[in-house]
């Protein structure tokens, strides 16, 4: 099998019940000079504690089974070497060194 310099997965992360499971895949997948685009939206500001949970990417019947902070993205990053870089509160790119294709999309 032959790793990838660009993996996406858009509207991906939030169905897979077993996120370890997913990220140990991509790893495997990816190229060095590669990286992971994908969307989610994140949780921050949208649920609050003690409160019902009223958060329409969150509602019923919708496949959404896991949900996403800014922290818990950068945790799960870390946990398998990557970057988290996120461009909006729903678009992101996860990699291990910013590859020189695409080293033009990071303001250094």
């Amino acid at each position: 099998m032959g790793k990838f310099n660009l993996i996406t997965a858009y509207e991906v992360f939030e169905h897979v019940p077993d996120i370890d499971n997913l990220m140990q895949q991509l790893s495997l997948l990816l190229d060095t000079q590669g990286m992971i685009l994908f969307s989610t939206l994140l949780s921050d500001g949208n649920i609050k504690a003690n409160q019902r949970l009223n958060w329409w990417y969150a509602s019923p019947r919708n496949g959404h089974i896991s949900l996403f902070s800014q922290a818990s993205l950068s945790l799960l990053a870390k946990k398998y070497q990557f970057t988290l870089a996120s461009y909006s509160t729903g678009f992101h790119v996860m990699f291990k060194q910013i590859p020189t294709w695409a080293t033009h999309l990071f303001k250094q």
